[in-house]
């Protein structure tokens, strides 16, 4: 490319990231270098929706989702939320606490054991579905497709 490119942000650095992987200390930091204002995503939506971005994710209710939002509620620094936060679906999920740890509900949460390709994993969907419409007497999984 030759000579500057134009940014359709107008010129604004933009960070992204995990979540917490350090934007935010990162961003406050390159803005004080660069004389700039810094503006966190989250913070904004917070204040214009009155509704905390920390996790969002959805958990049942219990005793760790009650303290969860009765820190919010409170205003209680972000750092004491996210602590709460840290180790929570391992409780619930390894440990069996499902009072204390989040619970999640309508998403799923797994153990990934190997890298497969979409192909890979459509093609052992089709070969799972076959074995099973075999057992039943069925017809194929294809044959089945064919004929809707």
């Amino acid at each position: 490319m030759d000579g500057p490119v134009e940014s359709p942000l107008g010129g604004a650095v933009v960070l992204v990231g995990l979540m917490a992987s350090g934007k935010s200390t990162v961003g406050r930091k390159v803005a004080r270098l660069l004389g700039r204002r810094f503006v966190d995503a989250d913070v904004e939506l917070e204040a214009r929706t009155g509704r905390s971005v920390g996790h969002p994710v959805r958990a049942l209710k219990n005793r760790f989702t009650r303290e969860l939002a009765r820190l919010e509620r409170e205003g209680a620094d972000p750092d004491a939320v996210m602590s709460l936060g840290v180790g929570s679906l391992a409780k619930a999920v390894r440990d069996g606490d499902v009072d204390r740890g989040s619970v999640m509900a309508g998403q799923i949460a797994g153990l990934l054991k190997d890298e497969k390709t979409a192909c890979e994993i459509v093609t052992g969907i089709m070969r799972e579905a076959e074995e099973v419409f075999a057992s039943l007497g069925a017809p194929g999984a294809l044959e089945a497709t064919e004929v809707l």
